[in-house]
């Protein structure tokens, strides 16, 4: 008999976390016969020169490697193999809490549903070591989970995602084109809610292991760039994030740096505005950090909405750049 789900887990020279998360699908998995059998594991390895198959000792799973073409690329070749009913797909850099298969069945199982979309777990903070990833998962729970209501049900979270499988193959599949730090989720996004409802589910999401500064800011950079291109384009539905208001007020500490050259005053008077804004943030960091991480998020918090915004910029001159045919 034909699994009903089918986890579909694209890597690429990911090991050490891909470990951690077969070993938590495993723990899922073990405490119930007839959970496990309604699930099969697909391992996508998109390239690696890290042997992967070799974790098939800590949970059987099939394993198909191809040239290394993308996520995107990897999560539309596990469709095609896959048996089950429904495609989980899921990140390899992310560990699932204790029982949430189970509870991902018993939703799949109540009610037909084409398209079921997770957030990161409001405690990932708290498995990741480094200074950099816990600030980065502070500031991705202020900017999804604390604003959740705004993507209710608007939005795909591209690393941990169900679908219907004949309703995926209906809408195409992923976007093989947007390859690097993309926004593939959001373009799938607009395509989707054409068709279907998206149902979010902000209260099981799995834990998420972030990466370092060079790895974190490079990927924000290039999000930014590539979503602008993309909303020229009108491939993606509009971002709260890139609403004038917003962009205002996260643009503070670019301006600041900027107006250094007239009066380090009014350099200090705009960050000044960037905390009070985001003084929630802020709150929620030093609530649950130690001091030095506390401390560390006054600078880190600016740099990461200038690299944005200097993103966003870039991608919006290549778009006229290439309107006007100006390159």
């Amino acid at each position: 008999m034909d699994p009903l789900i089918s986890i579909v887990i694209p890597t690429y020279n990911n090991k050490n976390y891909l470990t951690i998360l077969l070993k938590s699908i495993n723990s899922n998995l073990s405490n119930s016969n007839d959970i496990r059998k309604n699930f099969e594991i697909i391992v996508i390895d998109d390239g690696s020169n890290q042997n992967l198959y070799s974790l098939r000792n800590l949970i059987p799973f099939r394993y198909f490697k191809q040239k290394n073409t993308g996520a995107a690329s990897a999560r539309n070749f596990g469709s095609k193999v896959s048996k089950g009913k429904y495609l989980f797909f899921l990140d390899s850099d992310l560990k699932l809490p204790n029982n949430f298969l189970n509870k991902v069945f018993h939703i799949l199982s109540k009610k037909k549903i084409n398209v079921l979309s997770f957030y990161y777990n409001n405690l990932s903070y708290k498995k990741n070591d480094n200074y950099i990833p816990k600030l980065k998962a502070h500031l991705d729970w202020f900017m999804n989970k604390q604003k959740k209501n705004l993507y209710l049900d608007t939005l795909i979270h591209g690393q941990c995602v169900v679908f219907d499988k004949n309703f995926f193959f209906r809408s195409k599949g992923w976007d093989t084109k947007l390859l690097g730090a993309n926004c593939e989720h959001e373009e799938f996004s607009k395509r989707v809610l054409k068709k279907t409802r998206i149902y979010t589910n902000f209260e099981i999401g799995p834990y998420h292991y972030y990466k370092k500064i060079y790895i974190t800011t490079r990927d924000v950079f290039l999000r930014s760039y590539i979503w602008s291109k993309l909303f020229f384009e009108k491939k993606v539905n509009r971002d709260y994030r890139f609403k004038f208001i917003n962009i205002f007020f996260f643009s503070f500490p670019l301006i600041s740096i900027l107006t250094l050259l007239v009066d380090y005053k009014i350099s200090l008077i705009l960050l000044t505005f960037f905390y009070l804004n985001n003084f929630n943030l802020y709150k929620h960091v030093f609530k649950n950090s130690s001091l030095a991480l506390s401390l560390l998020s006054i600078f880190f918090y600016p740099l990461i909405f200038t690299v944005a915004i200097i993103g966003s910029i870039s991608g919006s001159i290549f778009n006229i750049l290439n309107k006007f045919k100006i390159y």
